[in-house]
């Protein structure tokens, strides 16, 4: 069985972008999820503050997991991987 990627290598700079529906799903879902976590950082008042201590963390332990996972997923489901580019042929 052929394995089907989700998204393809742009064509400048680094990187990926999506081309499949998962590929899109999975881009707007860690998205969504990021921006959870970041709300939960904004609501707390840092390490050194007492009021939404424990929301400010698990807000960055969200935000850090998933965009390390986002960009593991996002590697090993792009075809030929990633790699700097300058354009070329289509």
């Amino acid at each position: 069985m052929a394995r089907r990627y989700w998204f393809r290598q742009k064509r400048y700079g680094y990187g990926a972008t999506p081309v499949t529906w998962e590929g899109w799903v999975f881009t707007v879902a860690a998205a969504v999820i990021v921006g959870v976590g970041l709300y939960a950082l904004s609501n707390g008042h840092g390490p050194l503050g007492t009021a939404g201590m424990m929301s400010w963390w698990i807000g960055l332990i969200v935000v850090v997991v998933t965009l390390i996972g986002t960009v593991v997923v996002t590697k090993a489901k792009t075809e030929g991987g990633w790699q700097w580019r300058w354009g070329g042929p289509k």
